[in-house]
């Protein structure tokens, strides 16, 4: 149920700056080319390949599809500690079910916010 899409380089770009990452250690962390991250988050590549999305979005724990689509003017719905989320463990819940993965993004959310209470 996404609002509208989004070039994914606006999103990856705001990922990057809350994880602290340069366009060289996205680059480095995921396997791409830094001149290809510096492509995507310009916006200068007008349809970003698969190839290019996927690694990133498997990074962040995310899918392309959330790549793709607008936060909208609450902000994002990921938390910060979902885009801290290890790679081995982020390739792993990415491999999951849609339903599944969902659940336990979900869970960690509310495991957070209850720790972020304390």
């Amino acid at each position: 149920m996404h609002h509208m899409r989004q070039h994914p380089g606006i999103r990856v770009k705001e990922l990057m700056d809350s994880a602290g990452l340069s366009e060289g250690e996205l680059a480095r962390r995921t396997r791409l080319q830094q001149p290809t991250v510096h492509r995507l988050i310009s916006q200068e590549t007008r349809s970003p390949k698969r190839e290019t999305l996927q690694p990133i979005a498997d990074y962040f724990g995310m899918t392309i599809d959330d790549l793709e689509a607008s936060t909208g003017p609450k902000g994002p719905k990921l938390s910060v500690v979902r885009e801290a989320i290890p790679p081995y463990l982020a390739e792993k819940i990415h491999k999951l079910p849609p339903k599944q993965r969902d659940y336990l993004m979900d869970q960690i959310d509310s495991i957070v916010e209850g720790l972020l209470k304390l």
